[in-house]
């Protein structure tokens, strides 16, 4: 009798385990990594059985802020796993170490059934591992949410050194390639991922910020006009907003080349104020009319192709003057033209100018002519006549004055080919 009883009690027990015992989850998992705004959470609910799933749906509470849920559905058999979802929202984030799941009861059948296969259809125990421990979300995986995006960075910063012209500050090149721009530390969030934009369209390739934010990248552009801005990616993937913009212009072509310059008549000294013909040599001033070059242009002048006197800015119409010091010689004067992005035109036409400090040789004495000579004798410089004509020598093209002790200045004539008759009026 003794031995039936124990038979009949362990064959009891046996029953008891296998049709009264629940199965329940016995792993939660998901890919590790660093998931950001948008960015899909697949977790896996491991339970301790192949289940038969009839429209079954369910919900896994985590611990973020705000609270989420990830969800999923099973309508399937002989399987031992369900998928659940979290997309990561804006502003979403863990609340402890990584990413868990708030209670061993967390786990939620919201609708349909998930009973266990072979069994007897003994429904689910939701219960899972408490979490942080072996088998939980946070016991099987490492998952970082950080939902928040980094603060837009600090406008970025053109370097000097490529903003060519008469400014170096302006953001106006003429240059095409290695334009950098920058950021300083703090202007970015660390280690985040800058990329520059042309207004909404990317620029360039991405960097990552050093740890204290400092970001460097070279452009490569055409002429234009460009709006830089940046954005910063974190390790979640959240972009930041854009920064603010710095406004570039890439201008290669030059100007066209200026007028002729203008020798202002009151320095072309002598018999003629329009031969460029002179003999002084300080503020010798040259000039442009409006239209004369293009506005707000840097003007130099050029004897030849040797720079003299310094440049000046043109007006916002094209007027120009610069004034001259040269010492005596025989001068080409022409003008480039400079834009604000340093682009220089071709020269403009040559004015002939010269300058001659030396007087002229004394000429000859004069005499009077034998035919206005009247009187007696034809040689003895006595005449009736008052209007004699008077020859001599001297240096062509020099200019001749005649004066008398007694009338002043009588007569003015050109020396040509080594002589001159001047008539004078006495």
């Amino acid at each position: 009798m003794r031995r039936i009883f124990t038979l009949f009690v362990s064959l009891f027990f046996v029953s008891w385990i296998a049709n009264g015992q629940a199965f329940q989850i016995t792993n939660v998992a998901a890919t590790n990594g660093t998931y950001g705004a948008g960015q899909t959470i697949t977790i896996t609910v491991t339970f301790g059985t192949t289940v038969t799933a009839t429209s079954a749906t369910a919900t896994l509470a985590l611990n973020t802020t705000p609270a989420r849920n990830a969800s999923g559905s099973l309508n399937t058999t002989g399987v031992n796993t369900m998928t659940l979802t979290y997309v990561v929202g804006v502003n979403d984030v863990h609340n402890s170490a990584e990413l868990d799941y708030v209670a061993a009861s967390s786990f939620t059948i919201t609708g349909g059934t998930i009973v266990r296969d072979n069994g007897g259809g003994q429904s689910l125990t939701t219960t899972m591992p408490v979490p942080g421990a072996a088998g939980s979300l946070g016991g099987t995986s490492n998952i970082l949410v950080d939902g928040i995006a980094p603060s837009a960075p600090a406008t970025p910063i053109f370097a000097s050194a490529d903003d060519t012209g008469s400014s170096n500050s302006d953001g106006i090149t003429k240059n095409t390639s290695a334009l950098t721009f920058s950021g300083l530390a703090g202007s970015v969030e660390n280690n985040a991922s800058v990329q520059l934009y042309d207004g909404s369209t990317p620029v360039g390739s991405p960097v990552t910020a050093s740890g204290t934010g400092v970001w460097s990248i070279d452009l490569i552009l055409s002429a234009g006009s460009y709006s830089i801005n940046a954005k910063a990616t974190d390790a979640a993937t959240n972009t930041s907003a854009a920064s603010g913009s710095f406004s570039l212009v890439v201008d290669t072509s030059p100007p066209t080349a200026p007028s002729t310059p203008i020798f202002d008549t009151a320095d072309d000294a002598g018999s003629s104020n329009s031969d460029g013909i002179t003999n002084n040599t300080s503020a010798l001033t040259f000039s442009g009319l409006a239209g004369s070059v293009e506005n707000n242009a840097s003007v130099q002048l050029y004897d030849g192709s040797t720079p003299v006197g310094a440049p000046v800015t043109a007006s916002g119409t094209g007027v120009w003057s610069i004034d001259l010091s040269l010492s005596a010689g025989s001068y080409s004067i022409n003008a480039k033209a400079t834009d604000a992005a340093g682009n220089t035109s071709a020269a403009s036409g040559n004015f002939s100018l010269v300058i001659d400090t030396t007087p002229p040789g004394q000429p000859g004495a004069s005499d009077m002519t034998a035919a206005t000579d009247l009187g007696i004798s034809s040689t003895d410089d006595i005449t009736n006549d008052n209007t004699p004509d008077f020859t001599g020598s001297g240096t062509n093209n020099n200019t001749i004055t005649i004066t008398s002790s007694v009338d002043g200045v009588v007569g003015t004539g050109t020396v040509s080919s080594g002589t001159y008759t001047i008539t004078v009026s006495i």
